[in-house]
């Protein structure tokens, strides 16, 4: 299958105008389509039929009507397409396509939260980032706000207590054994403000619904209100244990929309951060999820071992968390001779490290038990809702940004992509755990082949203003595909910047694999999945 035989397919149904192959290193897609709202449902059944995953759904408000972007992509042959459909204001309604992928529903709730766009046929269409009382859509470009904080507050305790005492109410009248349970927004295991809303017969769980929005902070609008170097702090912001990657992200895409390529040495930096910054992330995820489920003492093994890299990126630009490392074409700056020499030195260590992990947890009799067969996630319903990371490769595909879709010199490295076909709890950790040994192993050939020469593009720019136009750009984070979807309307304010994070499609699936499960089982399903709350809510 290539781009030319999918282009047929989707001519059966759209006019042959209306399809255009695209330059994919100017703009990160291969087909670029365009839609009537009566043609979406059909044009995502071909697309579905071809067994494509659908990557995210954007909105963007051009004043005199919205565009909506559709964003497909395949697993086996990546093959990015997008179909945008141009509704106008004043008839903004567009078709549910949940029917087709169940990733769709939160996008197609955010489509509504932020815009006002009616979704016809959505199963469950109410706010998701916003609360119920919210009565602005705040993505309109002409939106501000004139509220009372004071006169909200009040009229959101009153509308929770309402709600409470229908829920209440209800209850008293079941003589079902039925029940429902608040888990979080407050729970140690959520690693956040996330709450769960199950609904139980005894421990069993009959449906879970997740519940975001808790720690929304308005990343996107705030990336359309100032300039293209005033956003760089804020994508480590949304994800912030993957800082470095994130920072790759969003740096990857402008630079896409300038046609700007960083120096060799600049390349060799990035990918040693990055892999640090994805080993980072999988001790303390380690760490965590061992704890979440009662033992204590990997979780310091881990720790000890995590504070050796945050003390190398705290070489790098002086922060320990949330870090503002990358720039347009280069870096903050260079990497110092103690960091290198560190680096060298931590490799051998870690190493030795991960024997003696994989000694305390990995063949632990009680652990497995904990975690084989549970919250299996198969592929197809892994296409269904766009799962991507370990918890797509647990589940035997072997799909990786880094390996499918080269950025920066991944390509130059000897390397692996672990997978495991089990799809559960336990093929998820194993997953995770041997690429921390895979970071290792590029890290070690970055550091002995990285190159002497300049760590900024001479011609890096001052004032960034692309011109008019759309791209795409992704990287893989240690929780799957992270990537962003950027609209310049020739201005130094990006006109639109829509992030794909990981954690949002990842999460969804919990509906799915969470049913028939144990209550205790949440707990373990949620460590494998490895969530990060503000990479959901952003």
């Amino acid at each position: 299958m290539n781009i030319e035989e999918i282009k047929s397919e989707l001519g059966l149904v759209l006019p042959p105008e209306n399809l255009t192959v695209s330059d994919y290193v100017k703009t990160g897609f291969q087909l670029e389509a365009l839609a009537s709202r009566d043609q979406i449902f059909s044009v995502t059944q071909t697309i579905r039929k071809k067994e494509f995953f659908l990557e995210q759904i954007s909105g963007a408000d051009f004043k005199e009507y919205f565009q909506i972007a559709y964003q497909y992509n395949h697993f086996d042959a990546p093959m990015r397409i997008l179909i945008r459909v141009k509704q106008p204001w004043a008839d903004n309604r567009i078709p549910s396509i949940t029917s087709i992928y169940g990733g769709a529903g939160w996008y197609e709730r955010e489509l509504f939260d932020m815009y006002g766009i009616h979704i016809e046929h959505h199963p469950n269409l109410k706010r998701l980032l916003l609360p119920e009382y919210a009565n602005f859509h705040p993505l309109r470009k002409g939106f501000t706000f004139e509220g009372d904080s004071v006169e909200d507050a009040n009229r959101a305790w009153a509308s929770e207590r309402e709600a409470s005492e229908k829920v209440s109410s209800a209850v008293l009248e079941k003589s079902t054994r039925d029940y429902f349970i608040n888990m979080g927004p407050q729970h140690p295991s959520t690693h956040g403000v996330l709450r769960f809303l199950l609904h139980m017969d005894g421990e069993t769980i009959l449906n879970v619904e997740p519940v975001v929005g808790y720690a929304h902070r308005a990343d996107e609008k705030m990336g359309e209100n100032g300039n293209y170097f005033q956003f760089l702090p804020y994508p480590s912001r949304v994800d912030y244990l993957a800082g470095m990657i994130y920072n790759w992200g969003y740096v990857g895409t402008v630079e896409r929309m300038l046609s700007l390529e960083a120096p060799l040495r600049t390349q060799y930096i990035r990918v040693i951060v990055s892999e640090l910054q994805r080993l980072a992330s999988h001790l303390l995820w380690y760490g965590a999820f061992l704890m979440d489920l009662g033992s204590f003492t990997p979780f310091l093994y881990c720790f000890q071992d995590r504070e050796e890299i945050i003390d190398m990126f705290e070489m790098c630009d002086g922060s320990r968390l949330t870090y503002n490392y990358f720039r347009f074409g280069g870096m903050e700056r260079d990497l110092s001779p103690e960091f290198l020499v560190r680096a060298r030195e931590f490799i051998p260590m870690m190493k030795s490290h991960l024997k003696d992990y994989e000694k305390l947890v990995t063949k632990n009799v009680i652990f497995k038990k904990r975690t084989e067969g549970v919250g299996v996630i198969t592929k197809d319903l892994a296409l269904e809702y766009g799962v991507s990371g370990a918890c797509l490769r647990a589940s035997g595909v072997s799909y990786d940004v880094r390996r499918s879709e080269p950025y920066g010199i991944y390509n130059e490295f000897e390397w692996d992509v672990p997978t495991r076909t089990a799809g559960d709890a336990y093929a998820r950790f194993e997953v995770r755990v041997e690429e921390m040994w895979q970071s290792l192993r590029i890290v070690e050939q970055a550091l002995a082949k990285i190159p002497e020469g300049p760590y900024n593009h001479p011609a890096m720019p001052k004032r960034v203003k692309p011109n008019a136009g759309e791209c795409y750009f992704c990287v893989e984070s240690p929780r799957g595909q992270m990537g962003i979807y950027l609209i310049s309307d020739g201005t130094e304010t990006p006109y639109r910047v829509k992030m794909r994070t990981p954690c949002y499609n990842n999460l969804q699936v919990i509906e799915k694999i969470g049913c028939g499960n144990l209550l205790a089982d949440v707990v373990c399903i949620m460590g494998s999945l490895d969530i990060v709350v503000p990479d959901i809510d952003r």
